[in-house]
């Protein structure tokens, strides 16, 4: 499995489009949520990430269309900003959770 990074890794830097290298990492996300995981419960991560990958997907959409009419495209820079602050903040209390 770590050597399928590697070789994700490797390609990925071998791209020079933006979107051949996003093509890659997209693809790479759900092999290292799998990655961090005990064996036993890798399904229950691949579905956790597809789960919430669709959740997002279906929701921010509409939701962000809305806040564009009704607040302007600036808007959606904001809350885009005040996702990614909160899960910042989500990642880093994470990380120093006691283990």
């Amino acid at each position: 499995m770590a050597s399928n990074i590697q070789e994700l890794k490797m390609s990925a830097n071998t791209y020079q489009s933006p979107t051949a290298a996003r093509s890659v990492v997209t693809a790479l996300l759900p092999i290292m949520a799998a990655v961090f995981v005990a064996f036993l419960v890798t399904g229950l991560a691949m579905g956790a990430y597809t789960a919430f990958l669709d959740l997002a997907l279906g929701l921010a959409n509409p939701a962000l269309g809305l806040v564009a009419g009704g607040f302007g495209l600036g808007a959606v820079f904001l809350a885009g900003a005040l996702v990614v602050t909160c899960s910042a903040a989500v990642a880093v209390r994470l990380l120093n959770a006691p283990r």
